[in-house]
């Protein structure tokens, strides 16, 4: 009798099978790093955000709460004298190097007296801080302090990815010119400086009527931030400025 012995190789049948299972495996186990990397870096711009955005609100606080807003004789500029824009202007005490000054110690306070322009840069997408020291500066007597200051110097980047910045007023001009109650700011960020370009340049958004893709792709990557920031628990002035002095 004819004795058949069993073939101990694989078929090609029984390879292709294999085969198309471990590259379904494989293709399950790609899309899942692939998923978990795209969490990991979604969660990483957003707290790369909310990290700008608490660094900027701070700084914002700090400078207006040490403003001279304080003082009726000595303004504080929402965009030109506006109830709500997106720059403010205002003369604020601060021992920050801001001007240029080698150290901030060896100058005398009337130096850490400067006058600050916050605003939003449209078209780089960035938040900047202007600055000069009011001892270099010519002021007037009289009504000079309710004059805005053109603040164009000592260009600081704060943060970048910024798609719109608004300073608020909650006290009206027309009830209190020169200064407010209180100002609410409001910041709106992209996760990433690549998604506001994106959003900005290849969408149109900078379109005064923005196109329905751009803002779908907003809404997608933006955070918005918002803070009120109160006057009135300054009750006195840094400086006492007089009309007929020349400065403070």
């Amino acid at each position: 009798m004819k004795k058949y012995i069993k073939n101990k190789h694989f078929t090609l049948i029984e390879i292709l099978i294999s085969m198309g299972v471990f590259l379904v495996l494989l293709t399950l186990l790609l899309n899942f790093f692939s998923g978990t990397r795209q969490v990991w870096k979604t969660l990483r711009e957003r707290n790369e955000a909310f990290e700008n955005s608490r660094v900027a609100m701070n700084l914002i606080t700090d400078l207006m709460q040490c403003s001279l807003s304080v003082r009726d004789n000595i303004g504080f500029f929402i965009g030109d004298k506006a109830n709500s824009a997106d720059n403010c202007t205002f003369y604020t005490h601060s021992t920050r190097n801001f001007s240029g000054a080698a150290n901030a110690a060896d100058h005398s306070d009337l130096d850490n007296l400067h006058v600050v322009k916050l605003s939003y840069n449209k078209d780089e997408g960035k938040l900047v801080l202007h600055s000069q020291r009011v001892k270099d500066m010519t002021v007037a007597a009289g009504t000079a302090w309710n004059t805005l200051p053109a603040v164009t110097g000592n260009e600081k980047v704060i943060i970048p990815a910024v798609s719109a910045l608004t300073f608020k007023a909650l006290i009206t001009a027309a009830e209190k010119p020169n200064r407010p109650v209180a100002v609410e700011v409001t910041l709106k960020m992209f996760d990433n400086k690549e998604n506001r370009r994106h959003w900005y340049e290849d969408l149109d958004g900078k379109n005064a009527t923005e196109p329905a893709k751009a803002k779908e792709f907003r809404m997608a990557h933006e955070y918005v931030f918002s803070r009120v920031i109160s006057f009135e628990d300054v009750e006195k002035p840094i400086y006492e400025v007089s009309d007929a002095a020349p400065t403070p």
